[in-house]
């Protein structure tokens, strides 16, 4: 597969090659494994009640395609279906089921054995199976089995022995072990001391691979962390992590790694509990075994005078709904900008307000914390904030 090739190249149907009636370049799988291909969100039928109601992979990327609402690779925002798409292509060029070829080649040479894709469980798993649990009504209630129908993107069931070892393989650059292999003792060998062995390396990726997976790909602002191919960047103490977090419906992951460091960690909570959970955790290891070092702090400065009116207004997320029904979402996920007599700009979500000042071209630091938010402007105005990772938020006009 070429990462730079129009996606229609590969698959049996057409992603449209228009937004708003107007002729766009094309998709790639650059675009896909980067959250850039811009394509708007989409949450109807994520999920299904029973396998009873589950389409195969096929169906599902030719009957639920989103809109293009970005050009591509102008915006970052996150997306099942874009990686679902992906998986539905290593499918038609590998010619087994993308949960087959993930088995063969990435799950059973890592022996990932209590690892898979299948819904519901296999039954020689399906007893490890964790209960779950919602929060409902000042108590937590049992739930049952998920089923994901956009399942290359989120319907992995996995243990974090198993998990674990992924994250080792990627430390390793894609080297899960070395094996002895040892041959029948030859008679004839004159030299009873040698040892007729022979090592065979076990691989899921190449080295070279494995640094350009690893590698920064995009990002919203030079000075934040951004994407790799499948990674988030973030930089906590000075030191790059890859991560990526998991969210179902009862189930909570996240995942891990400082490739510089050779350390990884891994999390699954058995309740939905989001980032304010995974996140505490990360930063509890963090700071016990990778304490920041550098005593210099860069010292937010409020932003020019009279300047106010190019930053105050509403903001709403990327990743959103634009053409359905699930568009009215939008509503309730605003974002103000505001600035205060002080001169440092002001970001409320959900009620809650934080004071940011200017460290850099376009970055923005949090005042007595380390986040960091990069704006790109048009017009002499801020059009996009931009996040580590792939968080982008938009303007709203007025209306």
């Amino acid at each position: 597969l070429d990462l730079h090739t129009d996606i229609n190249a590969y698959l049996d149907f057409s992603i449209p090659s228009r937004i708003d009636g107007r002729e766009a370049p094309p998709i790639t799988l650059h675009h896909l494994m980067t959250h850039t291909a811009g394509f708007e969100d989409e949450v109807t039928q994520l999920f299904v009640s029973s396998p009873e109601h589950m389409k195969s992979l096929d169906q599902y990327v030719k009957n639920h395609i989103p809109e293009r609402v970005f050009q591509a690779g102008s915006v970052m925002s996150y997306s099942n279906y874009g990686t679902s798409l992906a998986a539905y292509i290593v499918e038609l060029v590998s010619g087994q089921a993308f949960s087959a070829y993930a088995e063969e080649h990435i799950l059973k040479p890592l022996e990932m054995h209590s690892t898979t894709f299948e819904q519901p469980l296999p039954e020689h798993l399906s007893s490890q199976m964790s209960e779950s649990y919602r929060y409902e009504a000042g108590r937590y209630i049992p739930g049952s089995f998920e089923y994901v129908q956009s399942y290359p993107a989120g319907a992995l069931s996995a243990t974090t022995h198993d998990m674990a070892r992924l994250i080792m393989a990627h430390l390793n650059l894609g080297l899960v072990k070395e094996e002895r292999i040892e041959e029948a003792e030859n008679e004839d060998t004159e030299n009873d001391d040698e040892a007729n062995e022979a090592t065979q390396e076990v691989r899921i990726l190449r080295e070279e691979t494995a640094k350009f997976m690893q590698s920064r790909q995009l990002t919203g602002h030079p000075a934040l962390p951004g994407m790799t191919y499948g990674f988030i960047e973030a930089d906590y103490n000075g030191h790059r992590v890859l991560r990526h977090g998991g969210d179902t419906l009862l189930f909570t992951t996240g995942l891990y790694f400082l490739p510089e460091e050779n350390v990884g960690l891994y999390v699954a909570y058995n309740s939905s509990v989001g980032d304010a959970a995974r996140w505490t955790l990360f930063r509890g290891f963090m700071d016990s075994y990778f304490p920041e070092t550098d005593s210099t702090h860069m010292i937010p400065w409020a932003i020019t005078p009279g300047t106010a009116a190019n930053y105050v207004g509403t903001f709403h997320p990327a990743r959103a709904n634009f053409s359905g029904v699930e568009s009215v979402l939008r509503l309730v996920q605003p974002m103000y900008l505001t600035v205060d007599e002080d001169g440092f700009v002001n970001v409320t979500v959900s009620g809650h307000t934080t004071r940011f000042g200017e460290v850099g071209p376009n970055l923005f630091q949090e005042i007595n914390g380390t986040e960091q938010m990069g704006f790109t402007f048009d017009g002499g105005r801020v059009t996009r904030i931009h996040f580590a990772g792939p968080i982008t938020w938009l303007r709203t006009v007025w209306y």
